[in-house]
């Protein structure tokens, strides 16, 4: 739809997100198109025809992409995504933060039996389960509470 609209494949970042069962592409935008209105009205109106054709995209500046250390905790909660986690200790991390209205990185990471239990606890932030501040740096204070976010 985009290349319809002039863009080349290098100019416009497209990820595939999927969130709740939907599937959205999430569209990073270059500041060199972002900041000039004769070009964002072209993603715009490629935006419109993809949303009619029944795909739904979100369009980001690249500025607020690649924030640090947003980013590079995004990317490691994205590598950690589907790290097994059984029901075990799942319930207890969950039971423990309900319990205790939330709880460090590194006290949920000791709750789990997984030989990578960071991982374990950024899969469960992935599924929405618990959620982490990913604006500030992720360290093993970080208060990690229950639920898909705010």
């Amino acid at each position: 739809v985009f290349a319809e609209h002039g863009f080349q494949p290098y100019d416009l970042c497209p990820l595939r997100l999927e969130i709740g069962g939907a599937v959205v592409v999430a569209i990073a935008v270059p500041g060199r198109i972002w900041f000039r209105p004769g070009k964002m009205s072209r993603v715009l109106e490629a935006k419109r025809v993809a949303r009619a054709s029944g795909l739904a995209c979100l369009l980001v500046p690249e500025g607020a992409v690649r924030q640090q250390p947003r980013l590079a905790n995004c990317e490691a909660i994205a590598r950690s995504a589907g790290t097994p986690v059984d029901a075990t200790d799942r319930m207890s991390v969950l039971h423990h933060l309900i319990e205790g209205a939330g709880a460090t990185l590194w006290e949920c990471a000791h709750l789990v039996r997984n030989p990578h239990p960071v991982d374990a606890i950024l899969s469960m932030i992935s599924a929405k389960e618990l959620w982490i501040d990913v604006d500030g740096p992720m360290l093993p204070h970080s208060m990690v509470e229950v639920g898909g976010g705010r």
